[in-house]
């Protein structure tokens, strides 16, 4: 689809090479410019997929679990969410909950802490297992609490639902819970199943 897409813009050259247009705004804000470099990564990469020789419509979980892994490691995602909770300052809130973290959230929290010259104070939340044991190894370098599981005994200044909805069984719980616990919520969603791709 996404080729198709490009051969009609008339963005596609040969070889998967995608023109590069003039973006909408000049010059473009560090959190956009990083957004923008992802996003050229994932169509760049979703080209040469859809090209090769042999092709099925759906990747078993293995594969699409290992790909979507390539892309948060991304130096320009890593780099959009440092960018993203420094442009906000979400570590200035106070204390903050990374709800659903996994393990490359409370890194880049904390690098987006360092940019703005404070010591964030802050929580993680995950529900599957081995993530969250290694997240409890690596919580004493980053200095972070870490529940798993659903049940979190104390509120927030804000919580953060980073990449998570499209892992929920029950996005609108998730949401919900995020309400519940902090005064402020930052929602940032990269992929959303069932709507191509998208960003909230």
């Amino acid at each position: 689809m996404l080729v198709e897409l490009a051969r009609r813009q008339g963005l596609l050259t040969k070889d998967c090479e995608i023109k590069m247009v003039k973006r909408p705004r000049d010059p473009e804000s560090a959190l956009i410019a990083d957004f923008l470099k992802l996003y050229d990564w994932l169509v760049d990469n979703a080209c040469k997929l859809a090209s090769a020789d042999r092709i099925s419509d759906v990747v078993s979980e293995d594969t699409a679990y290992r790909l979507y892994v390539q892309l948060l490691n991304k130096e320009a995602y890593r780099a959009f969410r440092r960018s993203l909770y420094a442009g906000l300052e979400v570590p200035r809130w106070g204390r903050v909950l990374l709800l659903g973290a996994g393990l490359i959230e409370p890194a880049n929290f904390v690098e987006a802490a360092q940019m703005l010259g404070v010591r964030p104070d802050f929580a993680v939340q995950e529900v599957d297992r081995e993530i969250c044991e290694e997240l409890m190894r690596l919580s004493s370098s980053y200095n972070y609490t870490v529940y798993c599981g659903y049940d979190i005994g104390e509120s927030f200044d804000g919580v953060v639902v980073q990449n998570v909805l499209h892992w929920a069984e029950d996005p609108q719980r998730v949401l919900i819970e995020a309400r519940r616990l902090g005064r402020r919520m930052l929602c940032s969603q990269g992929v959303i199943e069932g709507a191509s791709v998208g960003f909230l």
